[in-house]
């Protein structure tokens, strides 16, 4: 139904209204009229300018995600702001409709139009806050203390975390009663908010070198972002590890047609039960699959910490490990084209002493930084939020039982606070069963709408325009333009108006990963979508997460509608060496399921090639089918 009323409002530009009739079991529609709807309706917000994240969080958050993230992210990039002398006062997040919202507070405070350089400059030295900033930067952000915090982050941070995420998720939620899963809830919620503090606190040590490198290969060498990030392709270990290590499984199934017909025979069986059946042919082989689902499919498809987990979709694991049986080859992990773009930079300097110099040191920082972005994200982000959604199912199974919910996945769309008092209200000492399934329903339904009636991209007024650095100490400066180069670009894009070409001929955007592919486009709009990429496919999406690493080792390519050169698709595709264009703001809606294209990712052009081939679609349709046009 939410299908057809999608196509009823292309079809008649607008939004609309459905009645519906159900007669001889078909579904009718009776009526359409104008929506009357909710969704002009402002927010409840604080002043300021709130810019919607689609880059970051292109899916509306569960009602559980978003009371978890919302604090947490605002403490976070709140404290890392003012820890390394940021010119920012603070981070607000709120969620309206599940969709994320970001308000950004310059020093000087809301609607404070940036000063000149000069008047920068001044303030810098007689505002005492200001002042405090400038020397944190310069303690905070030097090169000796970049590298220092990269440093404790892998020697002492990330394995205590570690081992920190092993210990909670290795406990017996079963063997838990009611009054005992509380407090492990909170304990979950406690390693979230303290990761998510790590995370941010990251951000710094891996956007300055980064953007330091980009300038130096501007100035020095006269290439653009793109190019120069060329230096660092296969330099991400927690990219491409995914990949890596169903490889070897898959090495010791392919020549043991035994153990795979055990797989193909099990097809979409939890992969527990796969394990327990793979030990009894090869221990061995059931050892390293289940080290792999460890690894790497605990964590939420996307940064929400109520959406599913990769293992809750066996059948795609178990698709995705045949597949990789069945293609005997090396993953590309960008290495030839990293070997390739630094012989070219060195054979240009290769007279200039001084400036080789400065290339070099500007690429051993950045080699150092480049890793902690995707590394971070998984210890401190997708791990930490999937021990919420299992203690949430654990939640919702034992609410089932009591009748209080339909579905173990209903609490993600319960607030935090409404999750952790559902199990004392089962005594009794609150609102009744029917309150519960109302609230869900609710929450469910708010979320529902915002995927259906996107919000605007901003509330508020226009953003003030970074303010000009150049005048401010060199820390203090590398720091803050870092940052604001770090920053997602999607409302600067929507505000210069579209340079698409028209939908007949493809879509552009920003070229993410060099090189040329045709193939079919795959679009991926849900979790659900996953288990439809097949290898050779165009992955069409609105944006990446970290997690989603294990679908990449058999795409051809990749389209974004959000993103930019240092989003988690542009990594991704240099890695595997994909080409890839970023940021077309509207691909998912342009590009159609099927359909032949070739991505350039030099050019950042996408244009058609051919119709769709519906022979060869998947059997499973898109859960979302999207307009087509000629």
């Amino acid at each position: 139904m939410a299908d057809l009323s999608r196509r009823v409002d292309e079809t008649l530009g607008g939004r609309y209204d459905v009645a519906w009739v159900i007669a001889s079991g078909r579904l009718l529609i009776d009526s359409v009229t104008p929506a009357q709807t909710f969704s002009s309706a402002v927010p409840d917000l604080p002043p300021g300018t709130w810019v919607k994240d689609a880059d970051r969080y292109p899916e509306p958050f569960t009602a559980l995600g978003a009371s978890v993230a919302a604090p947490a992210i605002s403490t976070a990039l709140t404290a890392m702001f003012t820890h390394y002398g940021a010119l920012i006062e603070r981070a607000d997040l709120r969620f309206v409709g599940g969709e994320a919202y970001l308000r950004i507070t310059p020093a000087g405070g809301h609607g404070a139009a940036p000063p000149p350089a000069w008047m920068l400059a001044v303030l810098a030295r007689a505002v005492p806050s200001i002042r405090d900033r400038i020397r944190r930067a310069a303690r905070y952000a030097s090169d000796a203390a970049l590298a220092e915090r990269q440093q404790r982050w892998v020697d002492q941070q990330r394995p205590a975390l570690r081992q920190e995420i092993i210990d909670l998720r290795g406990r017996d939620l079963t063997a838990l009663d009611d009054t005992s899963l509380q407090p492990h809830l909170r304990d979950v919620l406690d390693l979230v908010r303290r990761a998510l503090l790590l995370h941010f606190d990251l951000l710094p040590p891996t956007v300055v070198p980064l953007h330091a490198l980009v300038l130096c290969c501007g100035r020095v060498l006269g290439w653009d972002e793109r190019t120069a990030l060329e230096l660092l392709a296969g330099c991400s270990p927690a990219t491409s590890s995914p990949g890596r290590a169903l490889k070897e499984v898959a090495a010791r199934i392919r020549p043991r047609p035994d153990v795979r017909r055990i797989v193909v025979a099990l097809g979409d069986v939890p992969v527990d039960i796969l394990v327990q059946r793979l030990t009894v042919a090869d221990a061995e082989t059931a050892v390293r699959l289940a080290r792999w689902v460890d690894d790497f499919c605990f964590r939420p498809v996307h940064d929400d910490p109520g959406s599913p987990l990769f293992v809750e979709q066996p059948a795609m694991i178990t698709r995705m490990l045949l597949e990789a049986v069945d293609r005997d080859r090396d993953p590309d992990d960008g290495s030839a084209v990293r070997t390739a773009a630094r012989a070219r930079a060195r054979d240009l300097l290769a007279r200039r002493p001084t400036e080789r110099l400065a290339f070099e040191r500007a690429l051993e920082a950045a080699e150092r930084a480049y890793p902690l972005r995707e590394d971070s994200a998984l210890w401190t982000g997708s791990l930490p939020a999937g021990l919420v959604r299992l203690v949430a199912l654990e939640y919702g199974r034992r609410l089932v039982a009591k009748g209080q919910l339909d579905r173990p996945e209903d609490t993600v769309h319960l607030p935090i606070e409404g999750l952790l008092a559902a199990l004392p209200a089962v005594a009794g000492r609150s609102a009744p069963t029917s309150d519960l399934r109302l609230r869900v329903a609710e929450h469910r339904a708010a979320r529902e709408w915002a995927r259906h009636h996107p919000g605007p991209a901003r509330y508020g007024t226009a953003p003030p325009r970074p303010p000009d650095l150049r005048a401010l100490p060199e820390p203090a400066r590398r720091l803050n333009a870092a940052l604001f180069w770090s920053r997602p670009a999607t409302e600067a894009a929507d505000s210069k108006g579209s340079t698409h070409p028209p939908p007949s001929t493809g879509v552009t955007g920003t070229g993410g990963s060099a090189g040329t592919f045709t193939g079919p486009v795959r679009l991926v709009l849900s979790a659900a979508d996953f288990p439809r990429v097949r290898p050779g496919d165009v992955i069409v999406c609105r944006t990446t997460d970290p997690a989603w690493s294990v679908l990449f080792e058999t795409a051809g390519a990749m389209v974004t509608d959000t993103g930019g050169l240092l989003s988690h698709a542009g990594i991704v595709a240099r890695e595997y060496h994909l080409p890839a264009v970023l940021g077309t703001q509207r691909g998912t809606q342009i590009l159609t399921e099927g359909q032949i294209v070739t991505v350039d990712g030099t050019s950042g052009r996408v244009s058609v090639a051919g119709p769709a081939d519906t022979s060869e679609l998947p059997s499973t349709q898109p859960t979302r089918r999207l307009k087509e046009t000629s």
